[in-house]
């Protein structure tokens, strides 16, 4: 209902129909009462539209989602306490990337591969950083200012 809500807003209404067809589909298979929103938001949308799957325009912005959902997570202060540069033959890491062993002030460590975190990998031991965690694991890293 949201999508649906945001696409019409942005006067994407093709998409917008699409995705309250599945919410209408979606609440009649459970035997839902629809909310009075998804009245508001059919209002919205003109009388000769045709629905259009949005499926293109989410892989131009899926990037986005991850991005939203990382952001939610409480950042945590690390300290680059480790460079590894893996040799030839360490499987350990995969595409025989650089490491970097991040630790925060509890002395809990974090793994991260500089690069896919968009962050210059020659960087020295001491920098500071702060980074997202989910599961245990680093998904989002950045300088710190």
């Amino acid at each position: 209902m949201s999508l649906a809500d945001v696409l019409a807003s942005r006067e994407a209404f093709p998409q917008a129909l699409f995705e309250l067809k599945k919410v209408k589909e979606i609440y009649s298979q459970n035997e839902w009462h629809l909310p009075s929103k998804y009245e508001t938001i059919g209002k919205m949308i003109p009388k000769d539209t045709v629905a259009d799957n949005p499926e293109k325009l989410y892989r131009r912005v899926e990037y986005l989602a991850d991005d939203e959902i990382y952001n939610a997570l409480p950042e945590i202060e690390v300290t680059k306490t480790y460079h590894k540069i893996p040799s030839e033959t360490d499987t350990r890491f995969r595409n025989n990337k650089i490491a970097w062993r991040l630790t925060d002030s509890n002395g809990h460590n974090f793994w991260i591969n500089p690069g896919r975190m968009r962050i210059n990998p020659d960087l020295p031991m001491g920098t500071r950083l702060k980074i997202r965690v989910f599961n245990g694991k680093a998904v989002k890293a950045k300088l710190s200012e």
